[in-house]
């Protein structure tokens, strides 16, 4: 069963993710057939009507025809999930984001098209829009709520699940996803990184920091992909990108005195963007792998790495910086731009695949050096190779200063290349030093530590081929962690070594010169560690005839058995992690390697060695020359000496950087004319599945395509809202004729299951109701079930007490002479809704409803309406002040009633006149009753008579309502007795019930003389109504005084009780006592005592594990608060009372039953599970087993039905034990 959405304003914003898409000009008709839950209605599109909410248009989509529902057809809890319009969506927009630029979208001589006509601009000249959003009151705001919501660790599986999604996740999204605020996710990844560093300092926080971590991260993976969503095709492409590459600074919009100073360097030139990072940084940073693995990252990333999307990046520090031009996040278009463009050069694939040649030509420069070494002086390979290798290390050097230390190093190879950039410069040094002061030796030794670098170069090639395989993934991890615990080993064994040492220098059999060195004494201990020698075991007598040997044996179970065991166990465990979540390992390094791929130092664009000329020329230049000539200089020297590189890459991206548009095929009808020839394309035919890929090569002809999106626009349909096509009108059958009417099932406007989808006027489009299940297939499943099969939990009622429960308070009403107002909110049900003004108009009366929601009413409709046809006056009281947005459906449902069937509740002057203006804005001829609420002390809502207000208000309603031409008219006084559920006894209850009679009294002294109608009172809650039961017998003083009070209203006015759980009741009500027992002192009336037999809701639980052992035996059961509800009671400490039935708990002692306190209780309670305790003396206990079922009171009828969808009935009556019938519970607001 669903649950309602964690965000009731689910979408009262007007989210543009409910686009509209415009229709053809026809009506909304729709036929029903009466008894039936299924009927036809005919459904076309409109133009003037919103058609499929969750669509969103892209700028390009043409409007199509397809079956339209309204919104109140719609289930909020499936707003978040992809539908088959959002997939195909999806897929033409990712379809469209790789397809080349139109050539109408204006692209700059440069190439770059930024969708305002951007092209790049002098760095002085550029505006920096993400100056404009306040990241510094983000990150804070974000780190509250954070820590807000977040107080026990959770795994990252934990906070997947669709419940966590729900009550956390979800609520997160909604409110921190801003259309137009880009730095969202920044700054959300800003928080990530500082609870992981909170993780590191504070250990007693250590797992919710991290969860804290997790939480951000998925947070903002979420945010990311609901911008992904919400704008598609190339508008959306930018504005991903824009999200993970535009910089952020996170004291942007901080107060001046939070800014810490800061000095923009001029020699860098990057203006405003020092300083700042961007949000993909910050991920890689901070490894948040989940984020950059969604395809809304790898979208970017993998434009990014193409080249597609183009941008001037923020760098930590640049050698010889050129930041002349800025370039904004822009899509690039070949096409456009000039031929040698040098800032290819800096595309991360184009640099990855430069840098594989570079690395190739050093280590063939590498081998042949060393094949031609010559000790003693320089050969002309060995220059070449110094030459050329310095360029290299420059460039790696570069590399690390481009974006700091820690984004370089999450690179695969970057501890190689660090590494033999650290044995290259050992070399250079030694063999200069040897050559400088002449000594041979010094030169000879530095090709000995250069040789050190062949396992460094050979596996390096490995890694830039095969970048993505997880062999090499899980290397890099497992050398860092086999490092570490290598080293921590040495410092723990060397322990072992000094007292070794230590031991031979005190022996006396041995001498000082003979004892063993602490290199030798080393050496034994390596032999042992990886089980080579055992020399040191037969040589340990020389230390110590008995400590030596003890030390060497633990020493060998240390070292080689149990340190072995453990680092192989570490590095399994560490591959099997990596191995489990293979891809996004792969795509956080594909991040990486596009990151740090864009490069902004314009040393990159020159090739080893050129780069070191470059950097022995510009470097100076760079101080001299002004900007602008040292740009011109500085993208001269790079055209010429990348000259038939930069025509290769134009060539190139001008054929392969876009995927071309699919093209239709324009020979008309029959096998189409190929267009390509050659070669490849006749090779490619003499395959037996030629035809496989021969048909996705031309688009279908446009017929084609229209009967697909009429298919998949209905089936959608359907899917979304749960509709089964059945029978003749249902069936569902392809359409070529565009012009042909299709139809489709939907809902019957039957009383109690109705959408009013025909009958409300188009104000009601809004509704947020929810599709009710099928009462029918319900019924099907569950009757004739025991309680024993069923599944749990589940809630049960009984018709036999709730029928009493109902019969007694409108037999009681009647006896009375007073009138009596059902309230519905507590079971939401249409059946109950009819056991409570019962079935006969002149034995009962009126039939009239007090609903707390609208949604409430709209079901009620139906049933007011057949009331009023066979001849019985019905109505409905919204029994709250209502909200402004509602009073249109209020309207519109008021207009399918007849005149006055509607009333509302008024407590303020100011919505009163808001009303007035609304319903004389309407066209609608309606009458809309007023109660004005009276607070008689619960102070919930309602004025009090004593207000200074209360005289104007009453003056106000009665002048108004009546001129002439109004469209409301005054009714009366609603008074709501809420705290008399605090009440213990009956007097209280009986307090409470005359205590309103005299305040409404007192209300209705305050209406003018010359309003000559009578006014209706309406008084009552469930405990006062029920004490009402006790005023028909007895001669208290209590009772002669109530009868006094109601005869002397009755003269002058209409008195009516409402209530609402008192069919249900539950504990609550039954600690009331607004009817005890017979042996009371208190009791006076001849009605039924109430207790807890006359409870008409049960749950119905599942006993899942047993504590016995503990010092009071408890059991694990399978319903929570968010089905039993948390409600306290007063009369005992739990949150519900395990009942007798079924047998399996104690039928002879019921807690509180009879005044026992012996008894299972549900003695706490969690979200999704609660615990069973017992009361009373340990060996009356009837002790449960796993698998029993049992029933439970609950202490809130209203909050425990509210998680469920619908109601088992049983009937004790008629034993009580089977299902007899399903009642479905409505759900919305």
């Amino acid at each position: 069963m669903s649950g309602p959405t964690s965000n009731p304003d689910w979408n009262k914003s007007g989210s543009p993710a409910y686009g509209t898409f415009p229709q053809s000009p026809t009506n909304l008709h729709a036929t029903f057939s009466n008894g039936s839950n299924d009927s036809t209605a005919i459904l076309s599109c409109n133009g003037d009507e919103e058609l499929s909410p969750t669509r969103r248009p892209s700028p390009q989509r043409q409007p199509s025809r397809h079956i339209e529902f309204r919104k109140y057809l719609k289930r909020p809890y499936q707003e978040t999930q992809r539908t088959l319009s959002d997939a195909l969506r999806s897929a033409k927009s990712r379809q469209e984001q790789e397809t080349l630029l139109p050539e109408e979208d204006y692209a700059g001589s440069d190439g770059c098209f930024n969708g305002q006509g951007q092209p790049a601009v002098a760095r002085a000249a550029g505006t920096n829009t993400e100056n404009s959003y306040q990241t510094y009151f983000n990150i804070h705001r974000i780190r509250r709520l954070i820590l807000a919501v977040i107080e026990d660790p959770y795994t990252v599986d934990q906070l997947r699940e669709p419940r966590m999604n729900v009550l956390i996740v979800k609520p997160l999204v909604d409110r921190l996803y801003d259309e137009d605020d880009i730095s969202i996710v920044y700054c959300l990844l800003v928080n990530r990184m500082q609870f992981l560093r909170d993780q590191q300092f504070q250990q007693h926080h250590q797992t919710v920091d991290l969860t804290r971590a997790n939480l951000c991260e998925l947070v903002a993976m979420k945010i990311l992909r609901r911008h992904d969503e919400e704008s598609t095709g190339k508008a959306g492409l930018l504005l991903l990108a824009q999200i993970l590459v535009a910089p952020f600074q996170p004291f942007q919009g901080a107060p001046e005195e939070r800014c810490p100073p800061r000095h923009a360097s001029e020699y860098q030139g990057q203006g405003d963007n020092e300083g700042k990072l961007t949000a993909l940084e910050v991920a890689i940073v901070s490894e948040s792998k989940v984020l950059l693995s969604g395809s809304a990252s790898q979208k970017v990333i993998d434009a990014i790495y193409r080249g597609r999307i183009v941008y001037t990046p923020t760098t930590f520090m640049d050698i010889i910086p050129d930041h002349y031009k800025y370039k904004p996040i822009s899509l690039y278009d070949p096409r456009k731009a000039p031929v040698l463009n040098q800032y290819r050069l800096m595309v991360p694939r184009t640099r990855n695949m430069i840098e594989v040649v570079q690395f190739l030509i050093l280590l063939a420069l590498f081998c042949w050096c060393m094949s031609a070494r010559k000790d003693h002086y320089l050969t002309w390979p060995e220059l070449i190779f110094m030459v050329y290798g310095g360029g290299w290390v420059l460039d790696e050097l570069t590399s690390c200063l481009e974006h700091g230390w820690e984004v370089h190093t999450q690179e695969l190879w970057a501890f190689l290349d660090v590494t033999f950039s650290g044995i290259y410069i050992i070399y250079v040094w030694m063999r200069f030093h040897g050559w400088l002061t002449g000594q041979d030796e010094t030169g000879r030794q530095a090709l000995d530590v250069l040789t050190v670098a062949s396992p460094i170069l050979f596996p390096r090639i490995a890694f830039n081929l095969m970048p993505e395989n997880m062999l090499f993934i899980a290397l890099r991890a497992m050398v860092k962690e086999f490092t570490a615990l290598s080293l921590i080993a040495v410092w723990c064994f060397g322990g072992f070594l000094l007292a070794l040492k230590w031991l031979s220098i005190s022996n006396p059999a041995v001498g000082y010169e003979e004892s063993p060195n602490s290199i030798t004494i080393s050496k034994w201990m390596l032999w042992i560690w990886f089980g080579l020698d055992g020399t040191g075991i037969d040589e340990a007598p020389r230390f110590h005839e008995i400590l030596g040997p003890t030390l060497m044996v633990i020493y060998a179970f240390l070292g080689n058995t149990l340190f072995l065991t453990v680092l192989v166990s570490i590095l399994s465990n560490t591959f099997s992690k990596i191995a489990a979540d293979a891809t996004a390992e792969i795509q956080f390094r594909r991040a990486v390697l596009t990151f740090e791929g864009v490069k902004s130092d314009s040393l990159f664009a020159y090739r080893p060695p050129f780069n070191l000329l470059a950097f022995v020329i510009l470097l100076p230049l760079k101080f001299i020359l002004s900007p602008r000539w040292f740009h011109k200089i500085n993208i001269t020297a790079i055209r010429a000496l990348n000259f038939p590189i930069l025509l290769f890459i134009t060539y190139y991206e001008r054929r392969s950087l876009w995927k071309p548009v699919r093209q239709l095929n324009v020979n008309g009808p029959g096998p189409s004319k190929r267009t390509t020839f050659g070669f490849w394309h006749s090779w490619k035919q003499l395959s037996p599945h030629a035809d496989l890929q021969a048909v996705f090569e031309e688009e279908p002809p446009p017929d084609v395509v229209m009967r697909i999106e009429e298919e998949d626009d209905l089936e959608d349909a359907i899917l979304e809202n749960s509709f089964a096509p059945t029978g003749a009108a249902g069936t569902r059958s392809p359409n070529p004729n565009p012009n042909e009417t299709r139809l489709l099932p939907s809902r019957t406007c039957t009383p109690g299951n109705c959408f009013i989808a025909s009958t409300i006027t188009d104000t009601m489009s809004s509704l947020q109701n929810y599709p009710l299940p099928s009462q029918s297939s319900l019924a099907k499943q569950f009757v004739g079930k025991r309680l024993e099969d069923l599944a749990t939990p589940a809630v049960v009622l009984d018709r036999a007490p709730i029928r009493r429960n109902c019969d007694s308070m409108l037999q009681v009403c009647k006896q009375l002479g007073v009138g009596f107002r059902a309230h519905v909110k507590s079971h939401k049900t249409l059946e109950l809704s009819k056991l409570q003004v019962g079935d006969e108009a002149g034995k009962y009366g009126a039939a009239n409803f007090i609903v707390s929601t609208i949604m409430e009413a709209e079901h009620l409709a139906p049933l007011v309406k057949e009331e009023q046809g066979k001849g019985r006056e019905s109505s409905i009281l919204y029994g709250v002040p209502v909200p402004q947005s509602g009073i249109p459906r209020l309207i519109s449902l008021a207009e399918e009633l007849q005149p006055r069937s509607i009333s509302i509740i008024i407590d303020n002057q100011d919505a009163f006149l808001k009303l007035v203006e609304k319903l004389s804005a309407s066209a609608s001829q309606i009458e809309l009753g007023i109660f004005i609420k009276i607070d008689t002390g619960y102070q919930r809502a309602g004025v009090k008579t004593t207000s200074p207000t209360f005289p104007s208000l009453v003056e106000t309603i009665v002048s108004r309502t009546q001129e002439s031409g109004s469209k409301c008219f005054f009714q009366g006084f609603y008074s709501h007795f809420g705290h008399s559920y605090a009440g213990s006894s009956e007097s209280d209850a009986a307090n409470g019930l005359i205590e309103e009679l005299v305040g409404l009294e007192a209300a209705a002294q305050a209406v003018p003389a010359n309003f000559n109608r009578k006014l209706v009172l309406s008084v009552g809650a469930t405990p006062t109504a029920t004490a009402a039961q006790n005023m028909l017998s007895g001669s208290s003083p209590r009772v002669r005084e109530f009868q006094t009070v109601l005869l002397r209203l009755q003269k002058k006015h209409a008195v009516e009780l409402h209530a609402g759980v008192y069919p249900l009741l539950d504990c609550q009500q039954v600690a009331t006592h607004a009817r005890p027992p017979t042996s009371s002192s208190e009791a006076t009336s001849a009605f039924q005592p109430l207790s807890k037999s006359n409870i008409g809701i049960r749950m119905l639980l599942e006993v899942t594990s047993v504590y016995n052992e503990r010092s009071k035996p408890e059991a694990l059961v399978s319903a929570g608060s968010l089905a039993m509800g948390r409600e306290p009671c007063k009369s005992y400490p739990g949150w519900g009372i395990v009942t007798p039935d079924l047998g399996n708990a104690s039928t002879k002692h019921v807690y509180d039953e009879q005044q026992s306190e012996t008894g299972w209780i549900v003695g706490r309670i969690s979200q999704e599970h609660g615990i069973l305790t017992w009361e009373g003396d340990r060996a009356e206990c009837n002790n449960l087993t796993i698998g029993d079922k049992v029933m439970v009171w609950p202490n809130h009828a209203c909050v425990a039905g509210a998680g469920f969808g619908w109601y088992l009935v049983v009937d004790s009556d008629e034993g009580g034990e089977t299902v007899v019938d399903v009642w479905v519970r409505w759900r919305g607001w």
